[in-house]
């Protein structure tokens, strides 16, 4: 079973593997799109997704609705085979909209309203603009419940992609009806944010406002942390009503929505859908952090954190060609680039795969965010490599039905509360998100079958967990990974867990808190290290194996509570004082480590942690650059090897079994893979 206990539900089957493209009929010539079918049906597309842009095109006047452009060309389509996922236009309000109503608009936290010209530039809080999505939302719905070629929907797009915190007057009023609605008293509210504190006792809940940031100096955590809580509701209660109509329409529509981006609860927010999408830029990875990201890192991480969400997932936008607005623009995939970025969604769950986008757009702010097709509307590489992609996932879906991503080692990530309670007071230091980052991609370059996992989703199949320095965590989370050692697992707790209640204060008791009895220490003693340090660099050593790791940002000094010391620091005013304590729980243990964890750090711990456990990598020794993933299930085993690198890669200690895809070989037990190549094995 998928480790994520969420409600996906069994609409979607790899037996109808989803290949296909974003389409935009409405940005292109009419000479243009006279080919279109065929020139689909030749990459053997299936599927195509659009309108999520086009809501001017379907009710150019308020109350005006016509949908008979979309009608044609979903027909023309549906005819030929090609289903049609369709999307609700809310992202991008038309012109008589916001210029009729401009009280709809977003307000940033400078007292600036947004303007059309751009994108998600209207306010979910307001009910102006609510109300206006729920009559689209209705139109459509209504229009196309009987179209058989419409098979499922997209709300929205991306939601929070460019801007999430709202400070307009409909938020505020939103905002207040929030807190009301969960502390139900003032006297609640002005326990859990401490507002005794620099004298900020409210009376009632009309006096709070959003937090503003530096006006003038450091705001209220506890109140910071709610308008991140509420941020998040509000995208869940506006995405609710969209949904509810959908499914009136007609129940057997499947509604998905793309993310992920960082400041939703997509837990909560997944609830109301059937499963999760993603849109994946590799890329892009390059731009953002020179020489720390590849292709092979980012889109792993971000693909391997969807399927965490609630087990089942598309790919909605994959990137073909170049993608840039304005003053950016990323780097052209390399030939075979396009194809291997396909089969790593396939490799880590995905069940459908969507390009980006089928004919670049002549005009816009992504006139460069180039697709399949050139503007030329010329068929080159990228059109060629569509037509591999398609005669594989046509070939191959059968074998990939009923198999799913079973992780062994698990990256404990909740996107909410845990996430959430690190943004109001940082210190400057790494947010869980990028603590479990880290070790992900210190556990998959290590080929080990790694997976993020939710703390109160079935845990099954995990061998090894990592707390990833959460300062919250509840005590419904403690009781569950509690009960998942004593069954044998090996739990590893990384510094500052547990500090917090979920309320954004510190404990009371000694940290960890909750998690002293797990983790068998409590912190005696903690300090934030300068760079420079002052006393030297601090290492610890692990008792078993004596191997030395420098860290230079936290230090914790542990007592034990029951454990045993299994590294001490060796330098600075710390030296001989416990790092890092091991726990027996039941049949299993816990390692708590007072430090944080870089990708470095794990790498060297993994060999020692894995001696505690019976996790092995799926291939050993793979070399740099190369990924390794394995989907299993109805007694199939199906290993995917991904070569990110330009250059030839070998891998020894390679599976035996069925190669299912060209290019690749296998000679006494090395696997040979061509530059950006993929290796799929059956056993």
């Amino acid at each position: 079973m998928p480790i994520s206990t969420q409600p996906a539900r069994p609409r979607l089957s790899p037996a109808n593997f989803l290949f296909g493209v974003a389409y935009y009929p409405e940005h292109d010539l009419p000479e243009h799109l006279e080919h279109d079918v065929e020139r689909l049906l030749a990459a053997k597309v299936n599927v195509v997704r659009m309108a999520e842009f086009a809501w001017d095109r379907m009710e150019r006047r308020e109350g005006e609705f016509d949908f008979s452009f979309f009608d044609f060309h979903i027909d023309r389509l549906g005819r030929a085979g090609i289903k049609t996922i369709l999307c609700t236009p809310t992202e991008a309000p038309p012109m008589w909209l916001t210029t009729n109503y401009p009280d709809v608009l977003q307000v940033d936290a400078n007292g600036r309203s947004m303007q059309q010209g751009s994108r998600q530039h209207a306010s979910l809080c307001s009910p102006r603009y609510r109300d206006f999505s729920r009559k689209i939302t209705h139109a459509m719905a209504t229009h196309f419940a009987r179209n058989p070629h419409v098979i499922g929907w997209q709300t929205d797009n991306e939601i929070y992609c460019h801007t999430a915190e709202d400070y307009s007057p409909a938020a505020h009023v939103a905002f207040r009806e929030f807190l009301s609605e969960k502390y139900r008293d003032i006297a609640a509210l002005n326990e859990a944010w401490g507002t005794n504190f620099w004298a900020q006792t409210y009376t009632n809940f009309e006096e709070v406002l959003p937090p503003y940031a530096m006006r003038p100096s450091a705001e209220n955590p506890g109140h910071r942390l709610d308008f991140l809580l509420f941020t998040s509701h509000k995208a869940v209660v506006f995405q609710r009503d969209q949904v509810e109509i959908l499914r009136a329409a007609n129940p057997a529509w499947w509604i998905t929505h793309n993310g992920v981006f960082r400041n939703l609860d997509y837990r909560e927010f997944s609830r109301d859908l059937d499963f999760m999408a993603v849109d994946v830029y590799p890329m892009l990875a390059f731009m953002d952090a020179p020489g720390e990201l590849s292709p092979a890192k980012f889109p792993s991480r971000l693909l391997a954190r969807t399927r965490s969400i609630c087990g089942k997932f598309i790919v909605t936008e994959l990137q073909s060609g170049p993608g840039g607005q304005l003053d950016w623009m990323s780097a052209t995939p390399e030939p075979g680039q396009m194809r291997l970025f396909a089969w790593q969604g396939v490799a880590h769950g995905a069940e459908g795969i969507l390009h980006f986008r089928w004919r670049t757009c002549r005009y816009g702010a992504e006139e460069y965010w180039e697709g399949v097709i050139d503007h030329d509307n010329v068929l080159r590489r990228r059109f060629e490599e569509l037509c591999v992609e398609g005669a594989e996932f046509a070939r191959l879906a059968p074998i990939l039905r009923g198999t799913e991503v079973r992780p062994e080692v698990g990256v404990l990530f909740d996107m909410g509360l845990m996430e959430f309670g690190h943004r109001p007071i940082t210190h400057g230091l790494p947010s869980p998100w990028d603590v479990a980052d880290g070790i992900f991609t210190a556990c998959s370059a290590a080929g080990l079958n790694v997976g993020y996992v939710h703390p109160l989703d079935s845990l099954e199949g995990c061998k090894l967990l990592f707390l990833c320095s959460n300062a919250i965590v509840t005590a419904e989370v403690v009781a569950a990974l509690t009960r998942w050692v004593e069954r044998g697992g090996t739990l590893v707790i990384l510094a500052r867990s547990g500090t917090k209640d979920k309320f954004g204060r510190v404990v009371a008791a000694t940290p960890p808190g909750l998690l002293t009895a797990l983790a068998g220490c409590t912190v005696k003693e903690h300090s934030r290290l300068n760079s420079p340090p002052l006393t030297g660099s601090p290492s610890i050593t692990f008792k078993w194996d004596d191997q030395v790791f420098s860290e230079n940002l936290w230090r914790e000094v542990l007592e034990t509570r029951g454990g045993a010391v299994v590294a001490r620091w060796r330098e600075g005013r710390f030296v001989d004082a416990a790092a890092a304590v091991e726990n027996q729980v039941g049949e299993g243990r816990c390692f708590y480590i007072g430090t944080y964890a870089s990708t470095e750090l794990v790498s060297g711990w993994l060999a020692l942690l894995m001696k505690n456990t019976s996790v092995k990598a799926i291939i050993p020794g793979i070399p740099p650059g190369v990924e390794v993933l394995r989907r299993t299930g109805e007694g199939k085993t199906l290993v995917f090897v991904l070569n990110h690198t330009a250059e030839i890669k070998k891998i020894a200690n390679a599976p035996t079994g069925e190669h299912l895809l060209p290019g690749v070989e296998t000679t006494d037990g090395v696997l040979t893979l061509p530059a950006f190549g993929v290796a799929l094995i059956r056993s």
